[in-house]
C-alpha cells in the first residue's frame, strides 16, 4: 500500500465510525425524548405528579440534545472546508 492508499483508507475509517456515532447519538436523544413523553402521560394518567415531571423532564433534556446534534450537523454540512 502506498502512503496515498493508507491516508485514504484512514479517512474512510474516520468517515465510517463518525457517523455511526452520530447515528446512535440522534437515535438515542430521540428514542429516549419519546420515552419521556410516552411514560410522563402514564404516569400524569395514575396521577403519579412527581414521576411524569421526571419523565417529562426526561424528554425536555433529550429533545434539547437531539435539537442540537441536528443543528450541530447542519452546522458541519453547510461549512466550507
Amino acid at each position: 500500500m502506498s502512503a496515498g492508499s493508507s491516508l485514504i483508507a484512514a479517512a474512510l475509517v474516520k468517515v465510517l465510525w463518525s457517523s455511526v456515532l452520530a447515528s446512535l447519538v440522534v437515535v438515542v436523544t430521540f428514542s429516549a425524548a419519546i420515552l419521556g413523553i410516552v411514560r410522563g402521560s402514564e404516569m400524569q394518567a395514575a396521577n403519579r405528579g412527581s414521576a411524569a415531571f421526571a419523565y417529562r423532564a426526561l424528554a425536555f433534556c433529550a429533545l434539547c440534545g437531539f435539537a442540537g446534534s441536528v443543528v450541530y450537523g447542519l452546522v458541519l454540512v453547510t461549512q466550507k472546508s
